[in-house]
């Protein structure tokens, strides 16, 4: 998959056990401030050391004065999720603290910047940077999936490089525990305009379905560097993607193609209606070692 299979480097702290007993028993004040990584509506997210195991980690801060119970728990919803996760490509939740007034979020530090930026700087990536990146995606979706949960945001801007070159899903704050095995759906209207499908659009209930979608998207704005629906605004963009007409560029190899084509359609249509190795043995990641993937022994592309 272009990147030479062999065991990598890798230095996360998720991996040393003595360094996560102490952050989970590590208080608010064991925590040095450092530097702002940058701030929203949400609140803050800082770079922090541990002081004992000097260890550096995210701290994200919400507010939690003047929300209303619904707000709160929303913004809640994002430590819930991370904190049942264990996934090589999922960003690792420490700890959680809170407050009267506000609520913290301990995970782990990715150095690497987001995906967004990189592809901006590049233009659009390789067939084989993207499907480095979108194997270990996919992976991190179908964990999400078998644990019943609908990630709902996927785009470049949520997946950060770690230190050693792999993509880390992040932002689980749309992300919601759906019975997938059961047939359940879920209603609520979210996520980013060039990303949303058509079930949703309509407002038909979704599944995890609309994360294959997001991820056809995605390929595609990996290779292209741009995604295949964009309107002059919102109205124009949905229109788009209900008509679902896509241009493919000519420098698209053909299984990249292929793979757009079974995740951008109708739902009961779309590839990981039942799993997700519809998505995985498609000819796009034909060549893939899953196996090597998810242990991250391919030594990820230069960016």
């Amino acid at each position: 998959m272009g990147g030479a299979c062999g065991k990598t480097n890798d230095t996360d702290s998720r991996d040393n056990l003595a360094v996560k007993q102490d952050l989970h028993k590590s208080k608010l004040d064991d925590f040095s401030y450092q530097k702002t990584l940058g701030a929203g509506n949400f609140g803050e997210v800082h770079r922090v050391q541990h002081k004992k195991s000097g260890v550096l980690v995210a701290m994200k801060i919400i507010k939690r004065r003047g929300k209303s119970k619904r707000s709160e728990e929303k913004d809640r919803q994002e430590s819930k999720v991370l904190e049942s996760m264990n996934h090589p490509f999922i960003v690792h939740l420490y700890k959680t603290f809170r407050t009267e007034e506000e609520y913290f979020i301990v995970m782990e530090l990715l150095s690497g910047g987001e995906l967004h930026q990189h592809l901006k700087k590049a233009g659009r990536f390789s067939p084989t940077q993207t499907k480095f990146y979108s194997s270990e995606v996919c992976l991190a979706l179908e964990y999400l999936h078998k644990k019943n949960i609908l990630y709902r945001d996927l785009k470049p801007e949520n997946l950060v490089i770690n230190g050693d070159g792999h993509v880390i899903l992040t932002d689980f704050g749309l992300a919601k525990h759906v019975n997938i095995s059961e047939g359940c759906r879920a209603f609520s209207f979210c996520g980013t305009p060039e990303y949303i499908s058509p079930e949703m659009i309509q407002n038909e209930g979704h599944n995890h379905g609309v994360d294959w979608w997001a991820f056809g998207i995605l390929i595609h704005e990996m290779l292209c560097g741009f995604p295949p629906f964009r309107g002059e605004n919102t109205d124009s963009t949905y229109k788009l993607i209900m008509a679902g007409k896509i241009d493919f560029p000519k420098h698209m190899e053909p299984g990249a193609v292929d793979i757009c084509q079974k995740l951008l359609v109708r739902q009961d249509k779309r590839a990981g209606k039942e799993d997700a190795k519809t998505v995985k043995n498609t000819k796009f990641f034909r060549g893939v070692d899953w196996v090597a993937t998810i242990a991250k022994q391919c030594v990820p592309p230069k960016l």
